[in-house]
Formats: structure tokens, sequence, C-alpha cells
């Protein structure tokens, strides 16, 4: 059941970035967890995407690169095309901060996250202890809105869809396309 929700989970990521990656992309996924997300978006668009979190817990082979620091990418700057945040940002302290680096090192930045409504906090936290009993859960979920209005004070370019998802997918899910 597991490896079925995180394979249904995998297939709408990807179908929300279907105008964004193309196979010559060069993709750093920060906060790449278990991987199985990057096995998908390889083999769906041929791109090539390198892994980064503050811990190790992959389940899947995908080049890897450990953060010593919660908000510092250990990369150069525009070493990528794309950095991308897949349900990664509302489990960071200083989402901003992870933010500017990653415009550091790209030009396009990809979020999927979810709304933050009491189902989707509940479950949040739940998943989570089983996903990873150790993962940072400061409940740090923004609304599109919330995102918009950030964006639009850093006079950022944007784009964002509203996600189409299973009946009984339990999260109502945007996803944002940013660029400098």
């Amino acid at each position: 059941m597991k490896d079925f929700s995180l394979k249904c989970r995998s297939k709408i990521i990807t179908s929300a970035y279907a105008e964004w990656i193309d196979p010559s992309s060069k993709v750093l996924d920060i906060g790449c967890g278990n991987g199985v997300i990057d096995e998908e978006l390889i083999n769906f668009f041929h791109c090539s995407i390198i892994g980064t979190d503050v811990m190790d817990y992959r389940k899947r082979e995908l080049p890897f690169v450990l953060m010593s620091e919660q908000d510092k990418l250990p990369f150069n700057d525009k070493e990528f095309d794309i950095c991308m945040f897949n349900d990664a940002l509302h489990h960071c302290n200083n989402q901003e901060g992870l933010l500017n680096e990653a415009m550091r090192v790209a030009d396009k930045i990809l979020l999927f996250e979810m709304e933050p409504t009491i189902i989707a906090k509940i479950l949040d936290v739940a998943i989570n202890q089983i996903h990873n009993p150790r993962m940072n859960i400061p409940l740090n979920i923004r609304t599109l809105q919330e995102w918009r209005d950030y964006f639009e004070k850093r006079n950022l370019d944007f784009e964002y869809r509203r996600i189409k998802t299973p009946f009984l997918y339990p999260f109502k899910n945007y996803a944002i396309r940013l660029k400098k």
C-alpha cells in the first residue's frame, strides 16, 4: 500500500510539472527524501536529477549530496537549470533562506505543496512519523495566496496551477513555477 501511495503521488507531481521540465534539464531536488518521486520524474522526463537533503534515507539509487546545514545548498551558483521542492518547504524552519539558496543555484524553481487544511496537517504529521520519524515537522504550510503574496512582494515571475488529484487522495495540491 505504501509503495502504491508513493507511486500515485509521484504521478501527480509528474503531471504537475509536465510543461516545466524538458529532457535537457539538470535538476536539483531539494528535500529529495527517499528518491521515489525522482525515479518517476527521471523515467518520465528523461532529465538528470541530483538529490539533496539534510539526512540520507533514500530507497532508490539517485546521485545525492548531503546538506550540512538546513538553509545552505552545497552547490555552485547556477549549477542547475531547475531546483524543485516536492512537499519539502513546509518541513523547513527557514523557507525564505532556502528559496534564496535555490535561486542562487538555478534560474527556475518548481514547488509542489499542499493546501494547509486540518486534514493535511494531521496526515502530514501521521504519515511522516511512519515515513521518517526524524523528519522536521514545523507545520509551516502556506496557502497558495501566501506564496503569491511573497513572490509578488519580491517582484518574482511565477506561474501556478491547482492540481487535479484522484477522488480519494487526501490532499489538495498546487504547483508553482518561479523564475528570476
